[in-house]
């Protein structure tokens, strides 16, 4: 009988737990670029722009990983400290290793920056890299190398600090 107890108990603080956690996402909604800013897109290879997705597929990635901490993504064209609500901008800071094809001429890495408003107050801004180890496909480097930037941006998303540095940028 005691056991019964203790594991209807153990299974009711769960719940609670699992409730309290959606009832902090209840209501969180978060801003971000439809396609994260990149000033240096003109110097990238017409090929890469086109078949990679890099501006999209890494606002895709933020918003994926985003998604545990915010019940509503909303995207929008451009972010600033004037947008409503929290809201994240970023920007491709630096794109490295492409040769202007197919392959890269050394190891594909990406370093961006990020800044993170409430209400116009900047709560939170990173700088963040990743390297890929890939140097054969220029797309899949870039989509791994996203893919672990949104997840770096979405934990840091969990407790965002000022200055902080993500990924390989630690």
């Amino acid at each position: 009988m005691p056991a019964s107890i203790i594991l209807i108990t153990a299974c009711l603080g769960l719940a609670l737990a699992g409730c309290q956690q959606n009832q902090h996402r209840e209501n969180s909604v978060l801003v971000i670029q439809r396609r994260v800013s990149f000033p240096g897109m003109e110097l990238v290879d017409k090929r890469i722009k086109e078949e990679c997705n890099i501006v999209t597929n890494l606002s895709d990635d933020i918003r994926y990983y985003a998604k545990q901490h915010f019940s509503k993504i909303d995207l929008v064209d451009t972010v600033s400290a004037g947008t409503p609500g929290k809201a994240l901008f970023v920007r491709v800071a630096m794109l490295e290793g492409g040769d202007g094809g197919t392959q890269w001429s050394s190891f594909p890495s990406m370093t961006i920056e990020g800044v993170l408003w409430n209400h116009g107050v900047k709560i939170g801004d990173f700088v963040a890299r990743r390297k890929s180890w890939n140097t054969v496909d220029s797309c899949m480097s870039l989509a791994r190398v996203s893919r672990a930037l949104g997840k770096d941006i979405g934990k840091w998303l969990a407790s965002p600090a000022l200055n902080a540095r993500l990924g390989d940028a630690k």
